[in-house]
């Protein structure tokens, strides 16, 4: 149909206004407007409730009244419950989201939206819409099944026009340039349909919608575009007017000019119709999908440096520029390198999501479901610390746990958590074993996919920072170690996530992910503290607090038995006799009586345990050194390009040595340190100079 577009003579001086093609859209949209309880007074009823043929396989809905109580909007094509739609809304009432929203949803200012699968981008998005006017598109439907799949279907007319070259010849092919304009000039054909198609429905949707509140239409208008089959006449209709109307018009046979002066022109009706001084949002959901990795990419469509995305983005600002219209791009990556120069500047870049970082947010949503008598129960009591154990972190994770316990009544919960566990991680949980056995035996959905270990071999960044975290975690327990924007890797293939609002701080620390990763450790029969794993990372990737921490635990496990120190240290010049003794590692515990007991550490490798304390400054060292803090490793300086490990060892005849250690990695692993080079080391190392003035153990021992 484009190559027809392309080659038959148009009509002359044909325009929007009163042509067969405008009167061909009213008769559309009449008949849509006019066999829609969306648009004009929808049942105001439709809210989830299980399914009745539940009963039949044994489930017992005693909690029926409380899951209806929570109104939990129903979807037309799924049977679970979406808690996407719950309580839409009612971010406006909460300072902290409300700041969010008011972030990204700024007029005249474009936004980037970024951050990890399952974050919550979604959440805030339609929290924007349901306060601003806008439209909501996304590149691809997912499990939740909300929005038009009016550009998905576009991409695969993509993949199935012919004339549309997905490769392009090389730029030395006297080819090229013509395919590269043929590419151009489909796509913004294609993506100016899109838009034209959205803006002609929201256009009859304010016609009908004059007089009625503001608030209460963008309520309906927002709901219209997430669930569009609502939009359809026939009960049970599986059409998508939002994709039905592109596709109809699609298939006109008129220049491109025709499409430009019909956005002109609906734009210009839109405005009237909207208060004076009311801007417009258009939200681009999954913009991944658009920009680099998954099925539509078109990476080589329009040379190597121009996904498809900046074709979609580059067609809607020439539409809308002139219209006080705002756009939002939101996924889990879109590269920078792709949207660089003067053509972009008007766009920020934020990852303000929020997450379940502290318990006290999840425990306030987790009680907003689960049933009063539950809730105050010991087991729904332990039922919420254990998610907070394994599901904190991205929203998703706590949502996709709650959404199941609904779906089963909140029938044998702990063992629903193992399973789900067991389910994401392939680790069979054992912290709830006491309530577990006391529930009933049931077979669970197998709603999600596993998560997994992304191949080393292709993320070379995943595999450092997944490596750092791991040993950070053993190390440290629960100090946040931060990446950098340079493991964007991580948050794209799902392990890792940004924790600030300006795309700065990846993190590695979700325990679903972490045992994730773990578990590709014991699969692939590779140990943690194997030195030619970790020397086999990208030199670029090390981090020295991440190279200190890998020391520490390969010294726990090295002296998890008495070794002899000259077993393990090399010591310049001639042997002192007492490098000859074994050695133990001291451990600073306390007994059940809080008298200080210095044990020696055995680590095996069940021992779950703070191995180390992080001190940021020099005061932090000294508590530590006061022994406030108990552990066997301090790591001084953590935050420096040069952190030292501090710790004991208890000699076979009772004599304690302190090491203050500093671990040299710079890519020369097989070369011998020069003596000048140990020398300055070993200067930077005396007690004096690693606190930068003079230090008097006397007042700290």
């Amino acid at each position: 149909m484009y190559l027809k577009a392309l080659l038959c003579p148009y009509p002359p001086k044909l325009t929007w206004r009163g042509s067969r093609y405008l009167a061909a859209v009213q008769s559309y949209l009449e008949r849509l407007h006019h066999g829609s309880d969306t648009l004009n007074n929808p049942a105001a009823s439709s809210f989830w409730a299980p399914n009745n043929f539940k009963f039949e396989l044994g489930y017992n809905f005693k909690y029926a009244d409380h899951i209806q109580s929570l109104e939990i909007p129903r979807l037309a094509n799924t049977s679970q419950p979406v808690l996407l739609l719950h309580d839409l809304g009612t971010f406006s009432s909460n300072a902290r989201l409300n700041r969010r929203i008011a972030h990204i949803y700024q007029s005249n200012t474009n936004f980037f939206f970024v951050n990890g699968s399952a974050s919550g981008k979604t959440r805030l998005l339609f929290e924007g819409l349901h306060q601003n006017w806008g439209f909501y598109f996304t590149a691809t439907v997912d499990t939740s099944t909300l929005g038009s799949k009016d550009i998905s279907t576009t991409l695969i007319d993509f993949e199935m026009e012919s004339v549309f070259s997905r490769i392009l010849p090389p730029k030395e092919d006297p080819t090229f340039e013509a395919c590269l304009d043929v590419n151009t000039r489909f796509a913004y054909r294609h993506f100016t349909v899109i838009l034209l198609a959205r803006l002609a429905i929201f256009n009859r949707f304010l016609v009908a919608a004059s007089g009625k509140p503001d608030d209460l239409m963008r309520h309906r208008w927002l709901l219209a575009q997430l669930q569009p089959l609502f939009l359809q006449s026939g009960k049970g209709s599986k059409r998508d007017p939002f994709d039905e109307l592109r596709g109809m018009m699609q298939e006109w046979v008129v220049p491109i000019e025709f499409f430009d002066e019909a956005i002109r022109e609906t734009l210009d009706s839109i405005f009237s119709l909207l208060p004076l001084g009311t801007p417009l949002f258009v939200v681009i959901d999954e913009g991944n999908v658009l920009a680099d990795g998954g099925r539509y990419t078109f990476s080589n469509a329009f040379g190597d440096d121009r996904p498809i995305l900046k074709e979609l983005l580059t067609t809607w600002q020439h539409h809308l520029q002139a219209y006080d219209v705002t756009l939002i791009v939101a996924g889990t990556e879109i590269p920078r390198k792709h949207f660089q120069g003067d053509e972009w500047s008007n766009y920020k870049w934020c990852s303000d999501t929020g997450d379940f970082g502290v318990p006290e947010p999840q425990r306030q949503y987790i009680r907003k479901f689960l049933p009063p008598s539950m809730t105050s129960s010991p087991s729904g009591e332990e039922l919420q610390l254990r998610m907070w154990k394994w599901f904190r972190g991205r929203h998703r994770f706590t949502s996709s746990v709650i959404s199941q316990l609904l779906s089963t009544d909140f029938q044998s919960p702990h063992r629903l958590l193992d399973f789900l566990v067991w389910l994401s991680t392939g680790y069979e949980p054992r912290d709830g074993e006491v309530y577990s056995n006391a529930e009933v035996s049931r077979e669970f959905e197998r709603r999600y996919t596993p998560l997994k270990m992304p191949d080393p071999q292709y993320y070379p960044s995943v595999k450092a920072a997944v490596h750092d975290a791991l040993i950070h975690c053993l190390v440290t327990l629960d100090h946040r170690l931060i990446f950098g924007i340079d493991r964007i890797d991580a948050v794209s293939r799902g392990v890792g996530r940004f924790i600030d609002p300006n795309m700065e701080q990846i993190v590695i620390d979700e325990p679903l992910c972490l045992v994730t990763c773990a578990r590709w450790f014991t699969d692939k029969k590779k140990s943690l503290t194997d030195i030619d794993f970790y020397l086999s990372v990208d030199r670029k990737y090390q981090r020295p607090l991440s190279a200190t921490c890998f020391v520490a635990l390969c010294l726990a496990h090295v002296f998890s038995q008495p070794r002899a120190l000259a077993d393990v240290f090399s010591f310049p010049g001639a042997l002192p006799e007492w490098a000859n003794q074994t050695a133990n590692l001291v451990d600073f515990a306390s007994t059940d009586f809080g008298e200080k007991e210095t044990g020696v550490l055995h680590y095996t490798a069940g021992t779950s345990r703070r191995l180390a304390y992080v001190a940021e400054t020099q005061v932090d060292t000294l508590t530590w050194l006061k022994d406030e803090h108990r552990t066997v490793f301090c790591i001084h300086s953590a935050n420096s390009a040069s952190p030292t490990l501090l710790f004991s060892l208890r000699l076979a005849d009772e004599s304690l040595v302190w090491l203050f250690l500093h671990v040299h990695l710079d890519g020369k692993t097989e070369e011998l340190v020069t003596k000048a080079e140990l020398q300055d080391m070993l200067k930077a190392l005396q007690p004096e100079n690693l606190f930068n003035e003079p230090v008097s153990f006397c007042s700290i021992t």
